[in-house]
């Protein structure tokens, strides 16, 4: 039996490996194969389309209830915290990674017909190795017909938050991001709290994790409901959601234009240009601002767009 368990463990000392999908900004390439979400470029202007609404950003969650400070401040320390507050602001507007849905575990390592029938439950070995992030801990299953095999992935979720607990994180999938009652709380506008609660429970190359932010953003495409993610982490994920899967910037677009958004509506169509060149028709000439935004609607099919434009709500208001 002794010799068995040093087996056990030489064998989860072997099958400690990186696994695909590590946390951080991914490998998931745009339509036209061009360009993809980890680009600069793209970071940029997926960040200044999202914008930085302190009072958004900083609104009140659900928490202990603690008394108010009140400092007083001179110009200058006021103009310093401001600073520092919207920097704040922008450490929590990074964008969640977008990361293709993993790859299935639970591969067969060893079998050892030795232990065959020794025990009736399964028992599971967890690498609980301090100095290893937790995406690195190895965690491998003796099945009761002596199989040693490595983890399924939610046997790996479940051994890691026994051992390394993430802070507000369910040992099971809350009912809220279940498929049977997303649609429900969805209808009741609670887009960001969704997207929020999936952030914290799941792992973000999971299956569940990758359906409840497509399931949001495409509720939020078919109501016309892009509002509710600005000034969020998760606009840009919103927008390049639209841009990949089928390239339906039409609705975003009306939306930024009729906000007066004029800003946000030049870097969707520099965006477009440098993501799907092969979707759009862009002009020779250098243009800029709501020139830009006027050539991109007449030549790409959004000319119901150009009223919303203020030249021409000006020409308009002339011929009355």
């Amino acid at each position: 039996m002794r010799r068995s368990f040093v087996n056990v463990a030489a064998a989860v000392l072997r099958c400690r490996r990186a696994m695909a999908g590590a946390k951080g900004l991914c490998a998931c390439a745009a339509a036209a194969g061009q360009v993809e979400v980890t680009d600069p470029r793209v970071q940029e202007l997926l960040g200044r389309m999202t914008g930085v609404d302190l009072d958004r950003v900083f609104a009140k969650r659900l928490e202990p209830l603690v008394l108010p400070r009140y400092r007083l401040l001179t110009q200058e320390q006021l103009d310093k915290e401001n600073k520092a507050a919207i920097e704040r602001a922008r450490d929590k507007l990074k964008m969640p990674p977008i990361l293709p849905v993993r790859q299935e575990r639970g591969k067969a390592i060893s079998r050892d017909e030795r232990l065959a029938g020794l025990h009736q439950s399964k028992l599971v070995f967890t690498d609980l190795t301090l100095q290893k992030s937790h995406r690195e801990q190895s965690v491998v299953v003796r099945e009761p017909d002596g199989t040693l095999r490595d983890a399924t992935w939610d046997e790996w979720e479940r051994m890691c938050q026994l051992y390394f607990p993430a802070l507000g994180r369910k040992m099971w999938l809350p009912e809220v991001l279940q498929e049977a009652e997303l649609g429900r709380v969805l209808e009741e506008g609670r887009h960001l709290e969704v997207l929020e609660l999936a952030n914290t429970q799941c792992e973000p190359d999971s299956p569940d994790y990758i359906r409840v932010h497509k399931t949001v953003y495409e509720h939020i495409y078919s109501h016309e409901l892009y509002d509710c993610l600005r000034s969020s982490q998760y606009f840009g994920g919103l927008v390049w959601h639209l841009l990949v899967q089928g390239f339906r910037i039409t609705g975003l677009m009306k939306d930024m234009l009729k906000r007066e958004l004029f800003s946000d509506a030049e870097d969707l169509v520099q965006l477009c240009a440098l993501c799907c060149p092969d979707h759009v028709v862009m002009p020779q000439e250098h243009l800029s601002g709501l020139a830009l935004v006027e050539n991109f609607c007449k030549t790409n099919g959004l000319s119901s767009l150009l009223e919303l434009l203020p030249q021409h709500k000006q020409t308009s208001t002339n011929v009355i």
